[in-house]
């Protein structure tokens, strides 16, 4: 784990001495940035408690009652929290986390009842693997989910990353848990942010998953085949519903598997005879491990042109294709399955197949799509021996 300066703020509360002291000696600083928009924080908050303001217009009067009603007594710069973020040096003054969080899931309503959105902020979830992971904890986040939020990913964010992680080349080089939790926390500093820099290991797995309460559900976006059946093995065990996303092409197969209903249910789905899953090493080939992956993904389901692209690995292409769209696909896909599953809601379990392609091509282009992916399929699982 991590609790690095890099990915981690520190909570002022003004009203007591202690941390007064400290925020003096900070907002003394030369080179802190002060962001203070308090104020228009609250008008919008007052906005949002009194609607019929878009047709009568906001009363000074009553919005200065109401912001002295919010003080309860306490001046401004002593009212709510200040966060400290060393890395870009930025302290910055927030509401309370409840108003915090009525302000910034008010956009929300009625999409999200306010029962659901207080049950799902109070949820447990993990994200093991930040290329996809990434736009799956953006999500969740923005949405108003996973105040206890666990992510893993030993990897530094490189140039090629960039079609598909929202972050700019000044942080080439830097974890990708550490650009995932820096939004986080400037989004909700709030978050019971717990950061596995070194990704998920068979030391930390348990501690993942188990530590200090069990999660609600987990998100695997992790590459490594080992570590996916470990996952669920684990998670099968403690009654833990895991879903995963793989991009495919333009779109994305989502993998739902609710071993908090059925703990006896089959790993990935039943695909692989659970015998073979569980003989995968640390050590497996790289080719058997990717035949497995094609097997449980299903080459049916893979889109043409990936199957084209995969079988051109080590000959004109050197890392598996992934678009930025079907990055960020995944991401509102698995988001909105957590979101309903952490809620209780009915969720179709298994294999789910979105293609943007067969939605929004004409008829005709799908149809000759189709037969050239018979072709490519046939020779797809003829080189690989599937």
């Amino acid at each position: 784990m991590s609790n690095s300066r890099d990915n981690h703020c520190e909570l002022f509360n003004p009203s007591k001495s202690r941390d007064a002291v400290r925020l003096a000696a900070l907002k003394r600083r030369a080179d802190v940035q002060l962001v203070d928009e308090l104020y228009s924080q609250l008008e919008e908050l007052y906005k949002i408690r009194n609607p019929s303001v878009i047709r009568e217009g906001v009363s000074a009067v009553l919005l200065e009652k109401f912001i002295k009603s919010i003080y309860r007594g306490k001046s401004k710069d002593m009212f709510g929290v200040w966060a400290w973020y060393p890395w870009g040096k930025r302290l910055i003054h927030f509401l309370p986390e409840a108003l915090h969080t009525e302000l910034r899931t008010a956009r929300n309503r009625n999409l999200i009842t306010l029962s659901e959105q207080r049950r799902y902020y109070r949820a447990r979830v993990g994200v093991a693997g930040l290329s996809v992971g990434n736009a799956v904890v953006s999500n969740i986040v923005h949405t108003g989910g996973a105040k206890y939020l666990r992510i893993a990913d030993a990897d530094v964010l490189s140039g090629s990353n960039m079609n598909r992680i929202r972050a700019g080349f000044d942080l080439l080089g830097v974890s990708k848990t550490t650009v995932a939790a820096r939004e986080v926390l400037l989004v909700n500093p709030f978050t019971d942010l717990t950061v596995f820099d070194s990704g998920l290991t068979e030391k930390n797995i348990k501690e993942f998953l188990l530590e200090p309460e069990p999660l609600d559900i987990v998100v695997d976006e992790m590459d490594d085949l080992y570590l996916k059946i470990r996952l669920r093995t684990l998670a099968r065990k403690h009654g833990i519903p895991v879903v995963m996303a793989a991009d495919n092409g333009d779109g994305v197969v989502v993998d739902i598997e609710r071993f908090d209903l059925d703990h006896k249910r089959p790993l990935m789905h039943g695909d692989i005879p659970e015998a073979e899953l569980l003989a995968i090493r640390p050590d497996t080939p790289r080719p058997v491990a990717a035949r497995i992956i094609s097997r449980w993904v299903r080459p049916e389901n893979i889109a043409t042109r990936m199957m084209t692209s995969l079988l051109e690995l080590g000959k004109t292409l050197y890392t598996w294709p992934q678009l930025g769209n079907a990055a960020s696909m995944a991401g509102s896909v698995v988001s909105y399955v957590v979101r309903l599953i952490v809620l209780g809601k009915p969720v179709v379990q298994g294999k789910v197949v979105i293609s943007p392609e067969a939605i929004f091509s004409p008829v005709a282009v799908i149809a000759s799509e189709y037969s050239r992916h018979s072709a490519v399929r046939e020779e797809f699982i003829r080189k690989l021996g599937l």
